[in-house]
């Protein structure tokens, strides 16, 4: 199941290989399936189904267009539909795929249109709903169980309230109800509010203090709008001398609490503290569990080696790249750089950065691809982190990053995938010749596994999780021009 949220930094890029190979490492398999007269740098990987994987044309301006590729028979088909205005939401179901997209008609009424399709592209439902929401920028999210879509909007009742507006639609594409409540916020103070959907239709509105404003603690406040009552129920809890400087919200698979996840700062001082994870209450006015997971010395010294920091200007320059979730203890995935390094009194970066210079080649004119090895003083790393699940947290490996020329160039992205015990990521190595190679990383059980792919000159899309030790992309082969989709599996 798998949800797949638009945005400039998703789309594919460019992507390819040659004709159908199967390339088989020590820890997993690489799968390619070369896809011809189809431009893939115009294609978005959706998922699969079966053996059946979903690509979309996400340059077409009107309707939408689904290319299916099948496995075991190796072909493919594209596939039409008219589906007018935004596609806003895409959701994988056991046989079957649906689509909604938005349209505003010029006296600004939206409509909603839903599009079902079964595994071979055939049309099984289709709806037309006219919403309630203004015309303003909307917002789309989906329950981990893809049962439901919320298109929702915030907004401001003078200083110190708010206003969500939003429409909760079911598996079937109707309409299960419409939301219109206030709740409490404080523009000044509070940082913009977090929403959740659980798999059981409720709907959750987060608000909680800016980590850096002039408060010593947190307010945390859980607004819960229950899918069977029409009331909005409110909660707030006081996190003494803590402030929580990020935050990602799931629901346990366990139990369906609801628990968030971050980094927090002390609340004198601003300086990261460690990771937090907060468990809420079944039952109203209970107490949270919370977990508050300190940096320790040992580990803020492994993170500065080969910076010319202080011990507060490394912690607040951790970026939380992502918290992805497990009942078995979450990772954490963070990036340490000199070029966002934060001095703990200021939000601007210290004048006094290392800036890295290109190194040439030995041998004639030519430029080094990369500007700064992993080994290299100054270079920027990856931090990887598994939350125990009752209490500490391992802190599994870090992988300091190569740096190729330009800070904008493909070779320096990674993607990124995880599930209960394990997380991957494709990124670029320096090889011999100081030119990228890609490189699968697998983090389980504390250890690392590096693989090589078969071939140097490939690009890909963002890792998507399929299914059990299952992840799929699109590539391309910079050097041939040709492409398709990749499957990597762990061999048993």
């Amino acid at each position: 199941m798998y949800r797949f949220r638009f945005s400039k930094k998703t789309w594919l890029l460019a992507f390819c290989f040659s004709a159908g190979i199967t390339v088989t490492a020590q820890t997993h398999t690489f799968r390619f399936f070369p896809i011809k007269d189809l431009p893939l740098i115009y294609q978005g990987f959706l998922g699969r189904i079966g053996s059946r994987f979903y690509l979309m044309n996400r340059t077409r301006m009107s309707g939408l267009e689904i290319y299916i590729y099948d496995t075991l028979s190796q072909k493919g088909n594209a596939h039409t539909y008219p589906i007018p205005g935004q596609l806003v939401s895409v959701s994988f179901h056991e046989r079957s795929l649906s689509f909604i997209s938005i349209a505003t008609a010029e006296e600004g009424k939206r409509s909603c249109y839903f599009l079902e399709l079964d595994e071979n592209g055939n049309v099984l439902n289709k709806k037309i709903t006219s919403i309630g929401i203004v015309n303003v920028p909307l917002k789309v999210i989906t329950s981990n169980d893809e049962k439901r879509v919320l298109l929702y909007q915030y907004t401001r009742k003078g200083s110190d309230s708010a206003f969500i507006q939003g429409t909760l639609f079911g598996l079937n594409g109707e309409i299960e109800r419409q939301l219109a409540y206030s709740f409490r916020y404080d523009r000044e103070r509070n940082i913009e509010p977090e929403t959740f959907l659980d798999n059981a239709g409720n709907v959750h509105v987060l608000v909680y203090d800016k980590y850096n404003n002039y408060r010593l603690s947190t307010d945390l406040t859980l607004n819960s709008i229950s899918f069977a009552d029409e009331e909005i129920a409110s909660e707030t809890f006081t996190l003494q001398k803590i402030k929580l400087k990020t935050l990602r919200i799931f629901q346990n698979d366990r139990n369906n609490l609801l628990q968030v996840e971050g980094l927090y700062t002390d609340g004198m001082d601003k300086v990261t503290s460690g990771i937090y994870s907060i468990s809420f209450p079944r039952i109203r006015r209970s107490e949270l569990n919370t977990r508050f997971i300190p940096f320790s010395t040992e580990m803020i010294k492994t993170f500065k080696k080969g910076f010319s920091s202080t011990d507060a200007t490394i912690r607040n320059s951790l970026q939380l790249h992502d918290m992805i979730y497990s009942d078995s203890g979450s990772f954490a995935v963070m990036r340490l750089s000199a070029e966002v390094m934060i001095n703990p009194r200021s939000n601007l970066p210290e004048r006094s950065r290392l800036y890295r210079s290109v190194v040439p080649f030995d041998m004639g004119n030519r430029e080094s691809m990369v500007v700064s090895r992993a080994k290299n003083w100054n270079a920027p790393k990856l931090i990887f982190i598994k939350l125990e699940d009752k209490e500490g947290i391992e802190w599994q490996s870090i992988k300091t990053l190569d740096v190729f020329r330009r800070s904008d160039d493909m070779y320096n992205r990674f993607f990124m995938v995880g599930e209960k015990e394990k997380l991957s990521v494709i990124l670029y190595q320096a090889d011999s010749n100081d030119e990228p190679y890609p490189v699968f990383i697998s983090m389980k059980n504390g250890k690392q596994v590096v693989e090589k792919f078969p071939e140097k000159e490939l690009c890909f899309s963002p890792i998507q999780f399929l299914a059990h030790n299952q992840y799929g992309s699109l590539y391309l082969n910079t050097r041939t021009d040709e492409g398709g989709i990749m499957l990597i599996q762990e061999n048993q």
